[in-house]
């Protein structure tokens, strides 16, 4: 999934950096970062639902430190503000912001993962040549 969203253009949402496993610095280290936080989603949904993959996306160390633990509804309109909207749909965020509430999580995740299959499998077929 890393490689197919770095493919497609996906930047840190605070820095603009493009993804990538060879920054330097503690805070440009690339971390995966649960769009909806574990602590807001505990008791309300199963474990493997909130560590699902479609619940993570690519991020600095220090933009993953400053977002923490905020609602999506809360932070993405901060983040397509100052980076655009192409800065969720690089990393396969659907942008609906209905999508972005906690009570649409498991709706968010379905949307997510068509977007990843679709990236992932964009970026299969470019590799094969």
């Amino acid at each position: 999934m890393f490689l197919a969203l770095k493919d497609a253009g996906a930047k840190d949402w605070k820095t603009g950096l493009g993804i990538s496993l060879t920054h330097q610095g503690r805070l440009h280290y690339i971390q995966s970062h649960h769009i909806f936080a574990k602590s807001l989603l505990k008791g309300l949904y199963e474990p493997r639902e909130i560590n699902e993959i479609a619940n993570m996306a690519f991020i600095s160390g220090g933009t993953n430190r400053s977002l923490s633990n905020k609602p999506p509804n809360e932070y993405l309109p901060g983040i397509i503000e100052k980076q655009g909207q192409e800065s969720l749909s690089q990393q396969c965020v659907p942008t609906d912001p209905a999508l972005h509430q906690l009570k649409e999580f498991r709706k968010f995740l379905e949307a997510r993962r068509e977007l990843l299959a679709s990236a992932v499998n964009r970026f299969l077929e470019k590799a094969k040549g």
